[in-house]
C-alpha cells in the first residue's frame, strides 16, 4: 500500500501527465544558432512549475552568517561591497552588515567610529560628516558604503537575505529602510537590541526580526518567554550565554552564535542548541544549483 507521501508524489505525477496529454504545455520554438532562447510563457509551464514547487521541500536557512560582510583581503569588519561579493560567491546566502549613521544623519555600513576607522581606514577615532568620511577614505581599497549601494546589492542578489546591525538608532535607521526601500523588507532582517524595539519595528512591516542579546542582559526565563510571544527570525548571542537554560528555546527561534571562527567550536556549538554561527572565515558549503525540472520528473525516482 502507498503511504500517504507516496500518494501525493502520485497524484503530481499524474497532474504532470494530464498536462501534457491535455497539449497545454509548449516547448521553447527553434530558433537559428544567433537568436537569444526566450523563456516559454505557456499556461501549460506556469502550471507545471507551480506544482513542482508545491512539492519541494522548503529550502532550510543557512547555518553560517558572514559578520559584517566577512573577510577580505585579510580586513574584518569592512562592510564593503566587494565583501559582499566575495561572500555570496563564496556560497554565503545569510550576511550580516552593521549600519552607523554620520554626524549628518547619513547612513553609512561602518562598524564603529573608533577601533574599525582606525583599522580598517586607518584613520583617527571620532565620527564624521558624509562627505568628510568619503573624502577621507577615496583613495582607501575598502568603499565606503551607504544605504543605496546595500539596495542596490540586495537587488541584485534576490536569493540573500541580509542582517542589519545598527550600531545607533535602532528604531530610526528602520523607519529609513522602511521607508525607502519597501520591497526590500523581506529581505533585510533587522536586529534588535532591547524587547520593547521589537513592535516598533514590526510596526514597520519587517517580516523577519532578530534578537541580539548580550551576556547577561536578559535571564533566560525572559528570552524563552518572549520568543514563545513573539515570532522571531532568529535570536544571536555569545557562547557563554547558551546554556542548558535555554533548551527550550529552538522549539521557538533559530540561535546563532557570535563570532566563530574556527570549526571545533562551531561543531560544538551545533552539538548544543545552535543552529548556526556568525563568522568571518568558515566557509559554507557550495550552494546547489536548481535541479532541472522539466523533463526529469524527479519525484518518480523516490515513488
Amino acid at each position: 500500500m502507498l503511504s500517504q507521501e507516496n500518494k501525493l508524489r502520485l497524484a503530481c505525477v499524474t497532474l504532470l501527465a494530464g498536462v501534457y496529454a491535455a497539449g497545454f504545455y509548449q516547448g521553447a520554438p527553434t530558433l537559428a544558432p544567433s537568436q537569444p532562447a526566450a523563456a516559454p510563457t505557456s499556461p501549460g509551464r506556469a502550471l507545471l512549475m507551480s506544482v513542482m514547487s508545491a512539492f519541494s521541500p522548503p529550502e532550510a536557512p543557512p547555518r553560517l552568517i558572514a559578520h559584517a560582510g566577512g573577510m577580505f583581503e585579510g580586513k574584518v569588519y569592512t562592510n564593503s561591497i566587494a565583501a559582499l561579493d566575495h561572500s555570496y560567491a563564496a556560497g554565503y546566502r545569510l550576511l550580516e552588515v552593521d549600519l552607523n549613521l554620520t554626524t549628518d544623519n547619513h547612513v553609512v555600513l561602518l562598524h564603529d567610529w573608533q577601533g574599525t576607522v582606525e583599522n580598517v581606514y586607518g584613520l583617527p577615532w571620532g565620527q564624521r560628516d558624509l562627505q568628510t568620511f568619503l573624502n577621507e577614505t577615496a583613495t582607501s581599497q575598502h568603499r565606503v558604503a551607504q544605504l543605496q549601494d546595500l539596495a542596490d546589492w540586495a537587488m541584485a542578489h534576490p536569493s540573500a537575505r541580509i542582517m542589519l546591525d545598527t550600531k545607533a538608532d535602532t528604531v530610526g535607521i528602520a523607519e529609513t529602510v522602511a521607508r525607502r526601500y519597501p520591497e526590500l523588507k523581506a529581505q533585510f532582517v533587522p536586529l534588535i537590541y532591547y524587547l520593547e524595539q521589537y513592535e516598533e519595528v514590526s510596526r514597520l512591516g519587517f517580516s523577519n526580526i532578530s534578537l541580539l542579546t548580550q551576556t547577561d542582559q536578559y535571564t533566560p526565563e525572559t528570552i524563552l518567554d518572549f520568543a514563545r510571544k513573539h515570532p522571531l527570525y532568529s535570536i544571536s548571542m555569545q557562547p557563554e550565554t547558551l546554556n542548558d537554560q535555554l533548551a527550550a528555546l529552538p522549539r521557538y527561534a533559530r540561535i546563532y552564535v557570535w563570532t566563530i571562527n574556527d570549526m571545533p567550536t562551531q561543531s560544538r556549538l551545533l552539538d548544543q542548541q545552535a543552529y548556526g554561527v556568525v563568522t568571518d572565515v568558515l566557509r559554507p558549503p557550495a550552494v546547489p544549483e536548481p535541479a532541472p525540472w522539466v523533463g526529469s520528473l524527479p519525484l518518480l525516482s523516490k515513488l
